[in-house]
């Protein structure tokens, strides 16, 4: 009875590993399967493609499968010719872009040196303007000053006179420096009337009176002299 039994139970085990295991070794022996067919497929994907690559490359040298190495030769010089021409046309286009860019950059230049010379000429007639500007204020300050000198001589205040003056010749320095070489000749001319008309202080009054006077008439004239 104990064998039977015995027998039984083994009978049992066997069908129950066989009814547990059998479906994990299917699927063992299945994801075995799947990985080759992964390779395989892999393997003929690869395959085509460089089939694929093979006909395109003939198809695009026009080379027929069955090509022999002359007709090889000739679709590679034919190829050769076509690249020389490309890199003519290209090289004809780079020259006709250089050309472009040196007129481009002598028109820029001749347009900025154009410029250049307008902003000088404004710059050197603002500075001929100020000069004159200066110029002529100093020589309004200079008759300003000669007036003064002949108020105090009429009222015969000789010391105060004497001081305008000395200020005048002062003045009449730095107007020659900006006159004009006309204008700083006449300029100098007042200067050596101006020495003798101080001089003319102690001794003639009148005739420094006078002297004064026209120098005064002098500058007046400069003033509305157009520089």
């Amino acid at each position: 009875m104990k064998t039977i039994l015995t027998v039984i139970l083994v009978v049992v085990a066997f069908a129950a590993a066989a009814f547990f295991g059998l479906p994990l070794l299917i699927d063992h022996q299945n994801a075995s399967i799947k990985t080759e067919m992964k390779k395989l497929d892999a393997r003929v994907q690869k395959a085509e493609g460089f089939i694929k690559t093979e006909e395109e490359a003939r198809k695009y040298l026009q080379l027929p499968q069955d090509a022999d190495t002359q007709k090889i030769i000739r679709v590679m010089n034919a190829i050769s010719v076509k690249l020389a021409s490309i890199e003519t046309g290209v090289g004809g286009k780079l020259v006709t872009i250089n050309e472009e860019i040196k007129a481009q950059k002598a028109a820029t230049e001749a347009a900025l040196k154009k410029q250049s010379d307008a902003l000088e000429k404004v710059a050197a007639q603002t500075r001929e303007d100020l000069r004159n500007s200066q110029y002529k204020a100093l020589l309004a300050g200079i008759r300003g000053d000669i007036l003064k000198a002949k108020v105090d001589l009429v009222a015969k205040n000789i010391g105060n006179a004497k001081t305008e003056l000395d200020g005048v010749a002062i003045l009449l320095e730095k107007a020659k420096s900006k006159a004009s070489v006309e204008s700083g000749k006449t300029i100098e001319e007042l200067q050596r009337s101006l020495k003798k008309a101080k001089a003319e202080l102690d001794t003639d009054v009148p005739a420094a009176l006078n002297r004064i006077d026209l120098i005064w008439h002098e500058i007046s004239s400069l003033i509305k002299e157009k520089t």
